[in-house]
């Protein structure tokens, strides 16, 4: 059974009502985003679509591990090692192949994102 997050996907800033299932190997990027009133989000960024779940990303980050191929960048920020991404050394970044999205990663994370990818 192919591990995975009921989400609902995202289209500039219109949320779709209906579920679907989105799976760990479809995930590229993991980012928090706070939402209008002060609540959190947490958005998956995919190839070529952005889903949004209400899980906290604290709880995404204890449920996700290097095991399963993520890795914590930053607060509230998560990678998939194992798509295809390209780190920028230069400004400490993680971003898609089309460069439309990009994560930070902190000083303490560099090495072992350097590891990995």
């Amino acid at each position: 059974m192919n591990k995975g997050f009921m989400v609902s996907r995202r289209e500039a800033d219109i949320i779709s009502e209906e579920y679907e299932w989105l799976t760990l190997g479809e995930i590229f990027l993991i980012k928090a985003e706070r939402r209008k009133g002060g609540k959190n989000w947490t958005v998956f960024y995919t190839k070529d679509a952005e889903f949004v779940t209400c899980l906290a990303t604290e709880q995404l980050i204890k449920l996700l591990s290097v095991e399963e191929g993520f890795v914590r960048t930053d607060r509230g920020m998560m990678a998939n090692l194992n798509q295809r991404l390209i780190y920028d050394s230069e400004y400490n970044t993680i971003r898609l192949q089309d460069g439309r999205t990009y994560i930070t990663v902190t000083v303490s994370n560099i090495e072992i994102v350097k590891k990995y990818l």
